[in-house]
């Protein structure tokens, strides 16, 4: 006893001096004799003497030790959990761990001693009224939980939400102040539990919480950290979407979102997707993207030169004999809009072809676009300049599908959408799109909109007939550019400018590689009869944007959007405000044909 009043004097002797007191939170520990075995191991790499504090809780939320520790500069602590809470007797909980530095780093390492399994968890340093797992697993193989705490001193009521497939389900916790709550994938979904599932969780409390899997009854144990999302973060969003729109002009839909390093996005949605209907436009709102098709288009054919199907450098007539200067044009150069080929969608007659469309005629076959297209000739000889062509990318499509054997649709699926679940992509014109938004075009002279809902996409196909959402834009850029879809080499050829390119506009395969402040980003936009998008991404930062609104023309005051995102990437400098820089990017990016 005396000494444990000694211990509380010299706590609040200590608190004196933690004015600016850092917190960080060890979501678990398990004590449990003959059981498990704990140590925490805690480093100071900061030149000042570190004063810590360890409160540890049991998962009722009452106290179940304490104990202050003094690290100098550079020293390290690893030491058993019951060496460290000699008060803390068999039990399971989290610990609080609080210290004057805010460099404090920390592992804690659990072990089952009867199976061998061992787990380790990094110190958390923020709290966040969302987490996301991306993955939980059930089967016979490995089972999966959820760990979560709650540090506050009121009770918490959480919304889990569990993604199975197509089939979404919620549960309601309640967690009791300062307590923690384990739930297993087979509990949260007792009936017909699913072999994965994606969670999130959210709170009106700040939590913190990992997820863990065993292996063979524990012979092996895997804990990860949840992804945090803030509340804040997605209320102000929203109230930047919502601002962008109300002093937009031409009043649509408008969906926007931004992924930081990896996290989960952030989504916000303002208008309508049905303006007849008054349905209000929701973050995860499906719409056309446009040319950004023409990423998917190229990353397809990349794919297939990997696979030793195609060389990108090879004469088209190895693959289609038949088309004019065909000995003479390479897939690359359709790629890159060297081909010279003119671009059919900018043709006076085509344009007939798509008011014919308007009254219900049947739309051109991809093969019937690309013959008219070399009909119409070249503007240049292949590979002396540079042309935006969207003609290139429909021939691209035929190649691909004569060299595998299989429609673009199927190539898109299979080599692209299912291995990244990205299941709110669709190819317009080609299948149907359940829940896709309203498409309308603006007429600027009368101010008004008509619903060209109607105009099939296969009039642009492989050059931007895709339909999507910013949840799964921001998976593909993602996937993309972090090279979970290309090799290395066929990433950098992707991203490789042809020097035909104007220099105010580097184009590689089916993407602008640009710069912003000296941050590189790789970039494009879209615009379709009904539909106009926009994405970014900055791969030293890993963050990325995307936008979607459904209507063939975006309003400038969406750049406000852009501007925002800037902010919070901290791209932006002091001397330059993201206004000025996203007008200057545009102008540049204007220049690519939609």
């Amino acid at each position: 006893m005396v000494h444990h009043k000694a211990l509380l004097f010299s706590l609040l002797i200590t608190s004196l001096f933690f004015a600016n007191a850092h917190t960080f939170y060890v979501p678990h520990y398990t004590q449990t004799e003959g059981e498990w075995a704990t140590r925490l191991t805690l480093f100071n790499p900061t030149t000042a003497q570190a004063e810590v504090d360890l409160i540890a809780y049991g998962n009722n939320g009452q106290e179940a030790g304490r104990s202050h520790l003094t690290l100098q500069p550079g020293e390290q602590v690893n030491r058993g959990l019951g060496s460290l809470l000699p008060e803390l007797r068999d039990d399971r909980g989290f610990m609080v761990i609080e210290t004057n530095t805010v460099a404090l780093s920390g592992i804690l390492t659990f072990q089952s001693l009867q199976n061998g399994g061992i787990a380790s968890l990094p110190l958390i340093g923020i709290r966040a009224q969302g987490l996301a797992f991306p993955l939980l697993e059930h089967n016979s193989l490995r089972q999966s939980g959820l760990v979560i705490t709650n540090p506050d001193s009121t009770e918490a009521v959480l919304s889990i939400e569990i993604l199975a497939g197509n089939t979404r389900s919620t549960r309601i916790v309640q967690i009791g102040a300062r307590g923690k709550w384990v739930g297993m994938l087979a509990d949260l979904v007792p009936e017909d539990t699913p072999e994965e599932a994606t969670v999130t969780v959210s709170s009106e409390a700040a939590l913190t919480g990992f997820a863990l899997t065993f292996q063979n009854n524990a012979a092996q144990i895997f804990a990860v950290s949840a992804t945090p999302v803030t509340r804040n973060e997605a209320a102000k969003w929203q109230a930047t979407v919502n601002e962008a729109y109300d002093l937009a002009q031409i009043k649509t839909g408008v969906a926007a979102g931004y992924r930081l390093a990896g996290g989960t996005p952030i989504l916000a949605a303002a208008g309508f997707s049905d303006r007849e209907n008054q349905i209000t436009s929701q973050p995860d709102m499906r719409s056309d993207i446009g040319s950004i098709t023409k990423s998917f288009t190229a990353a397809v054919l990349l794919i297939l030169q990997e696979n030793g199907a195609i060389d990108l450098d090879a004469p088209i007539a190895t693959y289609l004999p038949d088309v004019p200067r065909g000995d003479q044009i390479t897939t690359r150069m359709l790629l890159n809009h060297t081909s010279g080929l003119k671009n059919y969608s900018t043709e006076s007659d085509f344009n007939q072809v798509i008011l014919h469309n308007y009254n219900g005629g049947e739309a051109w076959t991809v093969a019937q676009i690309v013959d008219f297209a070399f009909d119409k000739g070249f503007d240049f000889e292949p590979g002396q300049g540079w042309n935006y062509s969207n003609s290139g990318y429909l021939t691209a499509s035929l190649i691909a599908e004569t060299v595998s054997g299989r429609p673009l649709i199927d190539l898109y699926h299979d080599l692209l959408w299912q291995p990244l679940g990205m299941n709110d992509t669709f190819f317009g014109g080609f299948e149907n799109i359940p829940t896709r938004a309203r498409a309308y075009r603006f007429d600027d002279e009368n101010r008004s909109y008509e619903d060209v809902t109607h105009m099939s996409l296969a009039l642009v196909a492989a050059a931007g007939g895709i339909v999507s959402n910013n949840q799964d834009m921001l998976t593909w850029a993602d996937a993309l550019f972090t090279g979970r879809v290309l090799s290395g080499d066929s990433l950098a050829q992707m991203l490789t400018p042809t020097p035909r390119a104007p220099s105010e506009l580097p184009y590689g395969l089916g993407i602008v590689i640009g710069e912003i402040n000296g941050e590189p980003v790789y970039t494009h936009n879209g615009g379709t009869f009904g539909g106009s998008s926009a994405f970014y991404y900055f791969p030293n930062r890993a963050a990325g944007l995307s936008m979607l609104v459904n209507c063939n023309m975006m309003d400038q005051n969406y750049s406000r959007l852009f501007t925002a995102f800037l902010n919070t990437t901290g791209i932006v400098d002091k001397n330059e405000t993201g206004l000025g820089l996203i007008q200057r990017f545009n102008k540049r990016l204007s220049a690519v044909p939609q």
